[in-house]
């Protein structure tokens, strides 16, 4: 599963939006979870491939991103959502 900033700015140096990217393995009944995340918009996609270092580079977010579904949080959402695979 991973999840990235919408605002394409981030990808090419994401160290300033950082707290903005997070990756994570589904639970074994497909549940995830991602944490104290910053307002803004987003784009999330969950992906048969495994996490690697490089999945921050722009030419992998470009890929996902064309997959993703883009996820807007106001401050103090909590949601629950459906990621389509």
């Amino acid at each position: 599963m991973f999840l990235f900033p919408a605002d394409r700015r981030y990808w090419s140096d994401p160290r300033p939006a950082g707290r903005r990217f997070r990756s994570t393995i589904a639970k074994e009944n497909g549940s995830f979870e991602f944490s104290n995340l910053m307002p803004g918009e987003y784009m999330i996609v969950a992906s048969a491939e495994p996490v690697t270092s490089n999945w921050r580079s722009t030419a992998r977010l470009d890929a996902l991103s064309r997959i993703a579904q883009r996820l807007v949080l106001m401050s103090g959402d909590a949601r629950v959502i459906t990621v389509a695979r």
